[in-house]
């Protein structure tokens, strides 16, 4: 088996997308296949990690509500992620948020201990390892140009500066053709580390292990920003 891969290194269109945030399964609508994947997937996900060496941090988040107009919102959420089989939300009152974050000014929030932030580009290392230790051949800058469908199988014409053996491969899979984002550092980091709320109407960004901004409508939150990795540790 081949995987095809547009790209001249792996996890540089589709995967460098990635938020890096490990969801917690609260915003689906109850019964939907997304719902499902998601915490069926965190489930797996956690462990995954923890055997195949791949840097995460389950952080968790508090979503709040910055005033009192906001709590209802929260109490849809916590009704979504109830029926999508989310059991460990943890309501909490504004103290109580700001024990865990003193610069939060919230009325109310709601807890995702399960919510965290992972390397995406080490769990991509760790899923090639795998294919690789199965047979798989990951080959790079090798476009797949088009295919035919057979009895036992399908021909695929493989195009582009690096090509398997052969340009006709048993089965392949190609990954999409988006670019790389540009990783905006930020210009001036936090002095505290901590979490971060956001609110369930709100936009809000997050921090991935190397203290870069993740844009996305939920934050996960932010981890040791202050910190940076010893020398040959994993960032």
């Amino acid at each position: 088996m081949y995987l095809s891969l547009n790209a001249p290194i792996r996890s540089f269109e589709t995967a460098s997308r990635n938020s890096e945030v490990i969801h917690g399964g609260l915003y689906y609508p109850a019964g939907s296949l997304k719902a499902r994947c998601c915490v069926a997937g965190r489930e797996r996900l956690y462990p995954y990690c923890r055997d195949h060496g791949v840097p995460h941090v389950q952080i968790g988040k508090p979503i709040v509500a910055a005033e009192e107009s906001e709590i209802a919102g929260l109490e849809r959420v916590a009704n979504t992620a109830r029926a999508n089989g989310v059991d460990d939300l943890q309501w909490l009152t504004a103290r109580q948020a700001q024990r865990l974050e003193p610069a939060l000014r919230c009325v109310a929030a709601l807890l995702s201990p399960s919510t965290g932030i992972i390397d995406s580009h080490a769990l991509m290392l760790a899923f090639q390892g795998e294919a690789e230790a199965a047979g798989a051949m990951v080959v790079l800058r090798a476009s797949v140009l088009s295919g035919r469908v057979r009895d036992d199988g399908f021909d695929l014409a493989i195009g582009g500066t690096s090509r398997p053996p052969s340009a006709v491969a048993g089965s392949s899979m190609q990954l999409g053709s988006m670019r790389p984002p540009r990783n905006t550092p930020l210009a001036s980091r936090p002095r505290r580390s901590g979490r971060i709320g956001c609110s369930p109407t709100r936009p809000a960004v997050s921090l991935d292990r190397r203290s870069r901004l993740r844009w996305g409508r939920f934050a996960a939150g932010f981890i040791d920003a202050d910190r940076r990795p010893e020398r040959g540790e994993n960032p």
